[in-house]
């Protein structure tokens, strides 16, 4: 299944948010899903019970960020339940990605010596960004929660690298200063942890602390009384109850349809919105932080991060001599590397969840990493001249839009299946296909398995032998 097709394509998106859209019944019947109407009503009366909570004399701080939170679901929920004009998608998509595409193009072109295996993985990149801005203008619940989250993460690390970089067109030494390199990698790195993964920062970093993510709202939430706690844990309820509605609304839909990406990643928005106050409303509490009752593609997921680290860290060894593009790739591993680390033990992410992450922060890596292999097997093509540059763009291009998927789907699912299997299992496993190898390469007919024959005592020698 291609990725291209899976972007443009809608599936059965327009199915799903139909159904989300649907007048809730009267009284909520099991089964029933979750409904928009329904879940911002319970919005309103959150709202309402923390503003109850704010007569009662509660810290403004500590409401104003709870409300904020509140204020994200909302806007998380509305974007599902509007659709958005085909001009306002067009212009905001189109405009961020043409500014996106910009500095990272002429940076690699720029540079002298010229860059010319960075540039070709940018116009790999550039080309998967501008597909999937086509498929956003044509999803009409692109809002502009969703526009910034898929700039970030398409765009990000690229831009800031294009930033970091743009001196060494000007002065070329710079690319072979070693200083400057490690200081332009960890800066990389440090913006994408921030941008992405600050809050489970937080939450490991007040761990080891022996504190909540949040002290700030678990010190104001020792001077709640009996009834502001109620009220407070009345919204944590409704919240934890709207956030696995939603959750399983779209697991169960997953299950028998193919839902788009873009859609999806909407609903994650949402489910993450939750989740967030969630948390804040369980330190304002003071009770224990609630996880997922199951988990069950857990090892899917590690599967992914682990192939995810091999593959984002063999692409940037192989980038060797492009500077620029050695520092890019190194920091791009290490942080998707942990990126889909910090995936695997969230039981409200999925393996499909998982598997739209990898193919967004690392799936071109595959593409990358057998494009640059063979580049070094043949001589250093890529970098003959500009026909050596042109094929190397287009030739990333053509893989980025196709393969990132399947082949990410495919190996989650080996690796899955290696992790499950008995270190027996795992040796005859790889002795066949040393076996296969071997015939393969002319060694002859198979060789069987050594299995001693014990001899038939009752029988005598004789019946060992024949």
């Amino acid at each position: 299944m291609a990725d291209a097709r899976v972007l443009l394509s809608r599936g059965e998106s327009s199915t799903f948010v139909d159904a989300l859209r649907q007048p809730p019944t009267e009284m909520e019947m099991p089964g029933e899903g979750a409904k928009l109407e329904r879940l911002l009503l319970h919005v309103g009366e959150m709202r309402n019970g923390l503003n109850r909570v704010a007569a009662a004399g509660q810290p403004d701080s500590a409401l104003k960020a709870l409300s904020r939170n509140l204020d994200g679901i909302e806007r998380a929920l509305v974007a599902l339940r509007e659709d958005k004009p085909l001009a306002h998608r067009t212009f905001w998509v189109a405009s961020a990605s043409l500014l996106a595409a910009v500095m990272p193009i002429t940076v690699p072109l720029a540079s002298r010596p010229r860059q010319a295996q960075f540039a070709s993985e940018t116009f790999g990149l550039m080309a998967k960004m501008f597909v999937e801005a086509a498929a956003m203008i044509r999803t009409p619940t692109t809002d502009r929660g969703l526009l910034k989250d898929r700039w970030l993460s398409r765009n990000l690390i690229n831009n800031v690298q294009a930033v970091w970089f743009m001196p060494s067109v000007i002065k070329p030494k710079l690319t072979k200063n070693l200083p400057y390199n490690i200081t332009g990698g960890m800066v990389s790195v440090a913006v994408l942890f921030m941008t992405f993964l600050s809050s489970e920062i937080r939450e490991k970093v007040n761990g080891w602390r022996n504190k909540p993510p949040y002290p700030g709202l678990a010190q104001a939430g020792k001077n709640l009384d009996a009834r502001m706690q109620a009220d407070l844990r009345d919204v944590l309820a409704t919240v934890n109850a709207d956030m696995r509605s939603l959750v399983d609304t779209k697991a169960a839909f997953e299950g028998e349809h193919e839902l788009n990406p873009l859609v999806s990643k909407q609903v994650s928005l949402a489910v993450n919105a939750y989740k967030t106050l969630s948390v804040k409303l369980m330190d304002t509490l003071g009770v224990p932080h609630e996880v997922a009752a199951s988990n069950p593609d857990k090892a899917a997921k590690l599967a992914l991060a682990v192939f995810t680290a091999m593959i984002c860290f063999s692409g940037a060894a192989l980038m060797v001599p492009d500077r620029i593009g050695m520092v890019d790739l190194t920091a791009d591993a290490i942080f998707t590397s942990l990126y889909q680390a910090s995936l695997v033990g969230d039981g409200n992410v999925s393996r499909k969840d998982a598997l739209d992450e990898f193919k967004t922060f690392s799936g071109f890596s595959m593409v990358l990493a057998a494009m640059l292999a063979l580049n070094k097997g043949a001589g250093d093509f890529i970098e003959h001249g500009a026909m050596g540059l042109l094929i190397g763009s287009v030739s990333m291009a053509a893989l980025n839009l196709v393969l990132p998927g399947p082949v990410g789907h495919a190996t989650a699912k080996g690796i899955e299946k290696l992790m499950s299997m008995s270190p027996s299992d795992i040796g005859q496993t790889l002795y066949k296909l040393g076996d296969c190898l071997y015939r393969w390469c002319g060694g002859g007919a198979a060789t069987e398995a050594a299995h001693p024959h014990e001899p038939d005592l009752e029988a005598g020698p004789s019946a060992a032998a024949s």
